[in-house]
């Protein structure tokens, strides 16, 4: 249903975004995000893959998929399971204590900003 594909498949064909594209994109995750993250639901595998566009090359319709790594935080920091893609990463999951929460995901989503305006 999302014919549109995935975000990486457009960074692979575009190279890099303009700060305009890469914003729009970015508030597309963020807003999905922060539903998540009031409802204290980390998703804790955000990269391009699984970043969905409803229709080609339309980045102000981006959604989020593949909820395989997703966990409900009970309490603050009370995650210390690694898992994920190494990329995107947020230090404290690397640490795994004193652990981590649903801020985990914001640090992922610098690591897609970046490479939506560097390319690499």
């Amino acid at each position: 249903l999302m014919e549109g594909g995935e975000l990486l498949e457009s960074i692979i064909e575009k190279k890099t975004f303009t700060e305009k594209e890469a914003r729009n994109s970015t508030r597309c995750v963020l807003s999905a995000l922060a539903y998540m993250h009031d409802k204290r639901v980390a998703h804790r595998d955000i990269k391009p893959e699984n970043l969905l566009l409803s229709e080609h090359k339309d980045l102000n319709s981006i959604k989020l998929a593949d909820f395989s790594f997703a966990k409900y935080v009970k309490k603050r920091n009370s995650c210390r399971t690694l898992c994920g893609t190494p990329g995107y990463l947020a230090p404290e999951m690397l640490e795994r204590f004193p652990a981590y929460d649903v801020k985990c995901d914001v640090w992922s989503v610098g690591c897609l900003l970046f490479l939506l305006l560097g390319g690499y």
